[in-house]
């Protein structure tokens, strides 16, 4: 009988959480808030350095880390991504840019964009209703990615 008992339980358990993280994910994505996307042709989304004197150096397309922390909006809304229309977020992540160009930069072009990346606290959110939320918004970050690449192509590739 504890056989049963255990196995309709761990049964439950697994449908009410396949339902949270799938077909009701609708409340999750309301309860949130994702800032607009970056403008990549706004050189103020950017990071870049070209000290390639000579014509020889790489393209160097650094990504910086995730490590924006959880926010909120004025009507506090939590936000599980960077705002890069936020100054304050953009100076952020322009410490670790800048320290990882003076290494990386010198006879290179070093191109570095700011985006909406992930807080560090969705990704640690495991164990809760938030812990399926990087999957819901692949679809997001995956445009986000091809976005930026797309637009550093078109502006500084060009020729190459």
């Amino acid at each position: 009988m504890n056989g049963i008992r255990h196995f309709a339980l761990t049964f439950a358990m697994t449908v009410l959480l396949l339902r949270t993280c799938g077909s009701n994910t609708s409340a999750i994505v309301t309860t949130q808030y994702i800032p607009p996307a970056p403008v990549y042709a706004d050189s103020t989304m950017w990071i870049m350095v070209d000290d390639d004197a000579e014509g020889n150096g790489a393209d160097v397309f650094y990504v910086v880390s995730t490590w924006e922390k959880d926010w909120k909006t004025a009507d506090s809304v939590v936000c599980h991504y960077a705002d890069v229309w936020n100054p304050t977020h953009r100076e952020r992540m322009a410490i670790e840019i800048n320290r990882v160009a003076s290494y990386m930069a010198p006879g290179n072009r070093f191109y570095a964009p700011f985006y909406r990346h992930t807080t560090i606290e969705a990704l640690l959110n495991v164990g809760d209703i938030h812990s399926c939320e990087p999957w819901l918004y692949s679809e997001c970050l995956q445009k986000n990615i091809a976005v930026r690449v797309s637009s550093w192509q078109e502006s500084h590739r060009k020729g190459k």
